[in-house]
């Protein structure tokens, strides 16, 4: 008796709230219709116009400028490129190249190259490209290649790293955090008379047992070894 009372109830509560009383498993398939014409929808309430008190802004004074990573897509390309014949090993390093989608004053890349090897030891080549914004550090590209000792193979690690990651590069590259440099320093004033001897044209004619010839036009640098 309870169910029958409930379903007399339910189609006078959903006329009375707008919506139309059926239920299509009481019709036969032949004589269902798509109920569109009675179905009562609220209407959309006019909009409220709100005032708004314009503000003086002084140009470049407080309009902050905007940072890549939330305007734009900032992509990073590089390659590493190693080939072994016989006695004989040569690796193409094209360093990386930053672009900005949407380019904006100060937007750029510094990068950072330390060779390493001597005494016996084999060479290597350790780079990283700080993506910048100003003065402001966003992120890194970086690799290390270290040529084998005897007959092995050449060795090739890289990392990416952006956001809350970009301290990651005190990790991978130690060596550029001398006299004090923290990782946010290293698109200022600071870094770039610090780190200095890293740059391109420092870059040694050999090391370790390889001859290292780099060109500018490419931004890339060959190595040679032999085994």
């Amino acid at each position: 008796m309870l169910s029958v009372l409930l379903a007399l109830i339910m189609p006078l509560r959903a006329a009375a709230e707008g919506w139309p009383a059926f239920t299509l498993n009481d019709v036969p398939s032949r004589r269902r219709v798509a109920p569109s014409d009675h179905i009562w929808v609220p209407p959309v309430p006019e909009p409220v116009p709100v005032r708004m008190e314009w503000e003086e802004i002084a140009p470049f004074e407080t309009v902050p400028v905007f940072s890549p990573y939330r305007r734009g897509a900032v992509s990073v390309r590089s390659a590493v490129k190693v080939k072994v014949k016989k006695d004989k090993g040569e690796a193409v390093v094209s360093f990386p190249g930053v672009f900005f989608g949407e380019p904006a004053p100060g937007d750029g890349a510094r990068l950072y190259i330390r060779v390493g090897g001597g005494d016996g030891a084999p060479a290597s080549v350790s780079w990283a490209a700080a993506i910048c914004h100003g003065e402001r550090y966003l992120g890194y590209k970086g690799a290390t290649f270290t040529l084998p000792r005897g007959s092995g193979d050449p060795a090739v690690s890289e990392t990416l790293a952006t956001g809350d990651a970009r301290a990651l590069i005190a990790r991978t590259h130690p060596w550029l955090f001398v006299k004090e440099l923290k990782p946010d320093d290293l698109c200022s004033e600071k870094a770039s008379g610090t780190l200095a001897s890293f740059g391109a044209a420092r870059l040694p004619p050999s090391a370790g047992g390889a001859v290292l010839r780099y060109d500018a036009a490419r931004n890339a640098l060959k190595i040679t070894w032999k085994r």
